[in-house]
C-alpha cells in the first residue's frame, strides 16, 4: 500500500481516535470549598475554564489567580482530580474576615490631625457587594474644638448579578468652622455644612471572566452647600449647588498575591455642570491616572508608581479646583501647601520585605508635583518635591487593610510630617 492508500485509513484512524483521546480530559465538574460566606457564581464568573472545557493548565491557573484578584481571599489554591472515571476541578478558597470596625487615624504632629471610627462590609450577601460607614473629625493641635465633621457611606457593586455592569453609590456630610482672618485678625466666622452625593454605572467590555481589561461608565454627581454666620461682616457667602455629569473610560489589570499587587491600571474621567442641568455654576473637571506595580528581586520587593494630571476651570463653587500636599500626595508638605486649577504629580516607591516577614515591608518614597493657576500654565520645570522612608504592614486576615507609618520631609518648605494612617496614598 503507497503513501496515497494509507491517507483515507489515516484520516478515518484519526477521528475514531480523536474521541478516545479528549475522553477523560475534559473538566466534567467544578467544586469549591473554603467558601462560607462567598457564593459560587462570584467566582465562577472570574474563571476562564467552564464545564465541559478541555483540561487547560494555563486556563486553570489564570482561573485561579483572577479568584485571588477579587481581593475576598488569603489564598486559592487549584487541584484537578480524577474521580469515577471523570475530572473533578477543586477550588479551595481561604476566606478573610469581612466586617471590620475600623478606628481612622491621621496624625501630622506639626500641625492637625484627624481620628474617627469606619465600619466596612466587604462581601455583603457573599456577593462581593461592598459597603463603607465612616466617621471623621479633624483637628488642630492647639484647639479641642474640631474644625472639621464627616459622615460618609459607601456602596459598590462590581458584576450586579454575574453582568458586566457595575453599579457604585457614595453620599457624605461635612461640617465645616470657617474663620476668616486678613493680616492674622479674624474679621468673620461661619459654618458650612455640605451635602454631596453621587452614582454611577459602569460597563466592563469583556462580558465573561477575570474582571479586567477595558471599562466605561457614567455617572450623576450633586452638592449643595449651606452657610451659617456665626460673627463678624454678613453676606460674604451664600447657599448654592452644582450638578455634575461624569464620564470615564479605563483599564485595568491588577493582581491581588498575599502581601504586594502586580500589574497596571490607567483612565480618564470628565465631569461636566451647568445651569442647565440645575447647577448654580458652569465647571469642567477632567483628570488622567497611570499606576503600576512592578515586583522585584523573587518578589520580596516592589517598586510601585503613579502619575496624575487633572486640569479644570476653577471647582464648582468659584474656588480652585485642586490643592496638593498632605500625606495622600505630596508628602512632606502642609495640605494644600500649593493650590489651583491644574495639577501635576508622580508617586514612587520602593519596597522590600523586612527579615523573611512578608507582611512587614520597608518603603523609601519621593513625591514630585505641583499645582498651578491653569492648564495653560502648567510648567514641570518648577515641582515641590518631598522625600521620605516608613513601613507597610499588610494585615491579611482583613480585605484590603495596610497599616501604614510615614516620617516625609518637603525639601522646599523645609518641613518634616509624620504620618500614622490605615490606608496606603496608592
Amino acid at each position: 500500500m503507497n503513501g496515497l492508500a494509507k491517507l483515507p485509513f489515516l484520516v478515518a484512524l484519526l477521528a475514531l481516535l480523536v474521541p478516545l483521546l479528549a475522553h477523560g480530559a475534559v473538566i466534567e465538574e467544578v467544586r469549591f470549598s473554603g467558601n462560607e460566606t462567598t457564593k459560587e457564581r462570584v467566582m465562577l464568573q472570574e474563571m476562564s475554564i467552564r464545564v465541559g472545557d478541555p483540561v487547560d493548565r494555563a486556563k486553570i491557573e489564570k482561573s485561579r489567580q483572577a479568584i485571588m484578584d477579587l481581593g475576598l481571599f488569603k489564598s486559592v489554591k487549584a487541584e484537578l482530580l480524577d474521580e469515577a472515571d471523570k475530572k473533578v476541578l477543586l477550588i479551595t478558597v481561604e476566606e478573610k474576615w469581612y466586617i471590620l470596625p475600623l478606628p481612622l487615624i491621621d496624625v501630622r504632629l506639626e500641625g492637625d490631625y484627624s481620628y474617627g471610627l469606619e465600619i466596612r462590609h466587604d462581601n455583603v450577601a457573599g456577593l462581593n457587594q461592598r459597603v463603607k460607614l465612616g466617621y471623621e473629625e479633624s483637628n488642630e493641635i492647639n484647639s479641642d474644638v474640631p474644625n472639621t465633621r464627616e459622615l460618609e457611606l459607601e456602596y459598590d457593586y462590581p458584576r450586579v448579578i454575574g453582568s458586566p455592569y457595575s453599579f457604585d453609590f457614595s453620599a457624605k456630610v461635612i461640617r465645616d468652622d470657617l474663620e476668616l482672618t486678613r493680616n492674622e485678625v479674624s474679621f468673620a466666622s461661619y459654618q458650612r455644612d455640605s451635602y454631596r452625593s453621587s452614582v454611577g454605572l459602569s460597563r466592563w467590555l469583556r462580558e465573561e471572566g477575570a474582571t479586567s481589561g477595558w471599562y466605561y461608565g457614567f455617572g450623576l454627581s450633586t452638592r449643595y452647600d449651606e452657610y451659617e454666620h456665626f460673627s463678624g461682616q454678613p453676606g460674604l457667602y451664600r447657599d448654592s449647588q452644582s450638578i455634575g455629569v461624569r464620564g470615564q473610560l479605563g483599564f485595568k489589570d491588577l493582581h491581588n498575591y498575599e502581601y504586594y499587587r502586580d500589574g497596571v491600571t490607567y483612565g480618564i474621567s470628565t465631569t461636566v455642570g451647568a445651569p442647565q442641568l440645575g447647577s448654580d455654576y458652569s465647571f469642567y473637571n477632567t483628570s488622567l491616572s497611570y499606576r503600576r506595580y512592578i515586583p522585584l528581586r523573587a518578589n520580596k520587593s516592589n517598586f510601585n508608581m503613579r502619575y496624575q494630571v487633572g486640569l479644570a476651570n476653577g471647582c464648582n463653587f468659584g474656588c480652585v479646583a485642586y490643592g496638593l500636599g498632605g500625606g495622600n500626595d505630596l508628602r512632606g508638605y502642609d495640605g494644600d501647601y500649593v493650590s489651583g486649577n491644574a495639577f501635576a504629580l508622580a508617586n514612587l516607591e520602593y519596597l522590600h520585605q523586612i527579615s523573611g516577614y512578608k507582611q512587614l515591608r520597608a518603603v523609601l518614597f519621593t513625591d514630585i508635583g505641583n499645582a498651578y493657576p491653569g492648564p495653560m500654565e502648567i510648567d514641570l520645570g518648577e515641582l515641590k518635591v518631598g522625600v521620605g522612608f516608613g513601613l507597610r504592614w499588610r494585615v491579611q486576615v482583613f480585605v484590603d487593610l495596610t497599616l501604614r507609618v510615614d516620617v516625609a520631609y518637603g525639601l522646599e518648605a523645609e518641613t518634616q510630617k509624620n504620618y500614622l494612617t490605615t490606608s496606603v496614598p496608592f
